[in-house]
């Protein structure tokens, strides 16, 4: 029998990000409940075996057809049975956590002590623009909608994992296409949160329903001051490294909560209670 297995679907190392920094805990306002609390980020975005699929298969040759042929950038193709056995249980987290989280915890750290990507290489970048679009696939607002979509075939939790590598690699290049600026916020009074969905897609035109394809902006805050900002080549908005101005953010902040599956995370309790006023009628 499987065990149980904690899996964060938004990494700790991140979620670290915004923690109260008298401790390893962030302040969460849950959408369902209406609720404020405090609680430690090892509790925080957590699902039991979101990303495990060893269970559905004892077939080795129905694992290697999956992960070894669909994904040979990430599996050995010479593996013996044997070796491949001893891999097991497989989770999507384990194969990752080595390489693309390991090093997006390195590249996020010297981006926030910098406030830009000047000083990342070439290869440093890539990779981090790789761990964020993992981010906006990998989670359970995604998972569910593959769920539902395939409905009819009663896919199991390793197809489901395959279908998040899928597309991965078909978003890679709408991510790779944009201008990325880092920007900082100068005001005291305004800190930003983070959430469940941390990835926010925005649009210049309000009628039309924003996908990655045609989204204008794509917003994904890195701690309470600092936020990455992929904008479309060529569109007028901040320039690079510059402090945004306070409305065009403002405007991003309320689309970034309505973004967010169930949580909203922050460093304070206060600023969560200030993010809902803007939400009172």
């Amino acid at each position: 029998m499987q065990n149980t297995k904690r899996q964060h679907y938004v990494p700790q190392f991140y979620l670290k990000k915004f923690r109260d920094k008298q401790s390893d805990s962030v302040y969460i306002f849950n959408k369902n409940t209406k609720k404020i609390y405090k609680s430690n980020i090892r509790d925080v975005c957590v699902e039991s075996n979101f990303f495990t699929f060893n269970s559905e298969f004892d077939d080795l040759d129905v694992l290697k057809t999956h992960l070894i042929i669909n994904n040979p950038d990430l599996y050995d193709t010479n593996i013996s049975d044997t070796d491949f056995t001893k891999k097991l249980p497989f989770t999507l987290e384990n194969l990752l956590a080595k390489d693309l989280e390991a090093r997006a915890s390195d590249i996020l750290d010297s981006i926030l002590n910098n406030k830009n990507l000047k000083n990342l290489s070439s290869d440093e970048f890539v990779h981090f623009i790789e761990w964020v679009a993992w981010i906006f696939i990998a989670n359970p607002t995604n998972k569910k909608f593959i769920q539902e979509k395939y409905s009819h075939l009663d896919l199991s939790n390793l197809d489901i994992m395959q279908q998040f590598l899928n597309l991965h690699k078909k978003i890679l290049p709408l991510f790779y296409e944009r201008e990325w600026i880092v920007c900082h916020i100068e005001s005291h009074n305004f800190i930003l949160f983070t959430s469940d969905n941390p990835i926010t897609l925005l649009s210049l035109n309000l009628q039309e329903l924003v996908t990655i394809k045609n989204a204008d902006i794509i917003y994904f805050p890195l701690s309470p001051k600092i936020f990455l900002y992929g904008k479309k080549q060529n569109l007028n908005t901040t320039p690079a490294n510059k402090p945004i101005d306070l409305k065009e953010l403002f405007k991003i902040y309320i689309v970034a909560f309505l973004n967010a599956s169930q949580f909203i995370i922050s460093n304070s309790k206060q600023n969560l209670k200030n993010v809902l006023k803007n939400f009172e009628s």
